[in-house]
C-alpha cells in the first residue's frame, strides 16, 4: 500500500478540524439565534443555573401569539345618510356645507378609519348646528336637516366601531411584532403612549359633540402607524410570561437540587447563590420590571379601549395585551418563592 506524504495528512486533519471549527460555530450562532433578544437575561441566568446542577439547559419553546380579528370580521352595515343636491346648495352659508364639499371630494371618499369617524363626527355636528342657524329663515330645509341630523347621528356608534376595527395606524399599535425589544427605551414609550392617549381620548368622546381638532388626531395615529414600539413591547412580555412558564420546572426544587437539606453547605449552593443575585435579580429581574411598568400603563389605556369595544372577539384580544404585564408580574413573583426556600434551607439571609 502506498503511504501518504505526512504533509498531505496533516493538511487534511488541520482541514477536517477547520470544518468542524466552523460547523461548531454555525450551530452555536443558531442556537443562540433562537432566544429572542428580550429574554437574553432569563437564557443567561437560566443556562448558568442549569450548568451548576449539571442539567441541561431548557432551550426555550415559542408559543404563538394572538392575532387581531381581520377588519372584514368587524365591518359594520352603516346606512347612508344624504342631501338632495337642491338641499346642498342651500347650505352652503353653513360650515356644513365644505364639510359636505369635502366629504363627496375624491379624497373624501378616500377616507378611512379614525379620521373618516372623525369628518362623520364633525358632519354630524355641523347639521345640528346648521338647522339651528336656518331654523327662523327656512323652516323646511331646517326641519329636513334635523331628520338628517336625527339619522346621522344613530350612525355613529357603529361607525365608531367600524373606526376601530379597521384602522390601519390603530390596528398596527395592537398587533404583536414579530420580533421583540433588545433594549426597553422610556423615550420611545412616552411617544408611543402619548400617541395612543390621545386616539383613545377621541374615540372615547360623545360621538355628537364636538371632535378634537383633525390636526391633533393626525398627528397622533401617524405617531403609532411610524413606531414599532408597542408592537414590540406586546411581544416582549408574551415572550417573558412564557419563559418564566417555562423555567417553573428548572427552579421548583432548587434548595433540594442545590443540597442544602444536608449537613453543611456545598459549594455549589456558594454559585447558586451568586448566580441568583447576579443574573437574576440584578439583570433579569430588573429588565422584568421594567417590561412590567410599561406594560402596566399600557394596560391603562387598553382598558379604556376595551370598554369602547363591541366586538367579543376584539375584546378579548385587547384583553390579553392588558392581562400581559400582570401575568409576567406574578410569575416572576412565583419563580422567586422557590428561591426563597433556598435561602432558608441553606442558611442565607434575606437579601444578602
Amino acid at each position: 500500500m502506498t503511504q501518504l506524504p505526512q504533509q498531505w495528512v496533516r493538511r487534511r486533519i488541520v482541514n477536517a478540524l477547520r470544518a468542524l471549527g466552523y460547523a461548531s460555530v454555525v450551530v452555536l450562532i443558531q442556537a443562540c439565534s433562537e432566544v429572542p433578544a428580550a429574554l437574553d437575561p432569563l437564557a443567561e441566568y437560566q443556562t448558568r443555573v442549569a450548568n451548576t446542577l449539571g442539567k441541561t439547559p431548557l432551550n426555550y419553546q415559542p408559543v404563538m401569539v394572538p392575532t387581531l380579528p381581520a377588519p372584514r370580521e368587524l365591518d359594520q352595515d352603516i346606512p347612508r345618510v344624504s342631501l338632495s343636491l337642491l338641499d346642498a346648495w342651500r347650505i352652503e352659508a353653513c360650515p356644513l356645507g365644505q364639510l359636505v364639499a369635502q366629504r363627496n371630494s375624491a379624497l373624501g371618499r378616500l377616507q378611512s378609519g379614525l379620521t373618516r369617524y372623525h369628518h362623520d363626527r364633525a358632519l354630524t355636528h355641523a347639521l345640528a348646528a346648521c338647522q339651528q342657524q336656518l331654523a327662523a329663515s327656512d323652516q323646511a330645509l331646517a326641519a329636513r336637516l334635523q331628520q338628517a341630523y336625527q339619522a346621522k347621528r344613530a350612525t355613529l356608534s357603529k361607525q365608531r366601531q367600524q373606526a376601530l376595527g379597521v384602522d390601519p395606524a390603530l390596528r398596527h399599535a395592537l398587533h404583536f411584532s414579530d420580533r421583540s425589544l433588545a433594549n426597553l427605551d422610556e423615550d420611545r414609550f412616552a411617544s408611543a403612549m402619548a400617541a395612543l392617549e390621545t386616539v383613545v381620548y377621541f374615540v372615547a368622546q360623545e360621538p355628537d359633540s364636538a371632535p378634537l381638532p383633525i390636526e391633533r388626531l393626525e398627528q397622533a395615529l401617524q405617531r403609532l402607524h411610524q413606531s414599532a414600539y408597542l408592537p414590540e413591547l406586546w411581544r416582549t412580555l408574551w415572550e417573558q410570561k412564557h419563559y418564566l412558564q417555562q423555567l417553573t420546572p428548572v427552579v421548583a426544587n432548587i434548595a433540594d437540587d442545590a443540597g442544602c437539606f444536608s449537613k453543611g453547605r456545598p459549594a455549589r449552593a456558594e454559585v447558586l447563590h451568586t448566580v441568583f443575585l447576579k443574573y437574576f435579580i440584578q439583570s433579569a429581574q430588573a429588565q422584568l420590571a421594567i417590561s412590567v411598568a410599561q406594560g402596566e400603563r399600557a394596560a391603562e389605556q387598553l382598558a379604556q379601549l376595551q370598554q369602547l369595544i363591541v366586538h367579543p372577539g376584539y375584546q378579548n384580544y385587547v384583553a390579553q395585551l392588558r392581562s400581559l404585564a400582570a401575568d409576567v408580574k406574578h410569575l416572576s413573583r412565583a419563580h422567586v418563592q422557590p428561591w426563597q426556600q433556598f435561602f432558608t434551607a441553606c442558611g442565607y439571609q434575606p437579601g444578602a
